[in-house]
């Protein structure tokens, strides 16, 4: 139970950095039927959509994930260029 619990954590926030089910499926590259799937566990187990759960304790800001992600993945691609010259 400890397992599946932590794997519907973990989508909850994936849920809401890529903005829900068609984020998932189009930028996360999940699946349609397996979003659906864990979202039925999810509603399960929590007793409300991810949509509309809220987390205790967990607070998401995705624009500034993803900001951060844009940076990251900046400052790596000039590495690499770096390592090749």
């Amino acid at each position: 139970a400890r397992k599946q619990v932590n794997e519907l954590i973990g989508f909850y926030v994936l849920w809401h950095l890529y903005g829900g089910f068609e984020g998932l499926v189009e930028r996360g590259g999940m699946h349609p039927s397996t979003v659906w799937r864990k979202v039925k566990k999810f509603r399960l187990a929590f007793k409300e959509h991810p949509d509309t759960y809220l987390m205790p304790g967990v607070k998401l800001d995705p624009a500034d994930y993803w900001a951060d992600a844009a940076k990251r993945g900046a400052e790596q691609a000039a590495a690499l260029n770096q390592d090749k010259e």
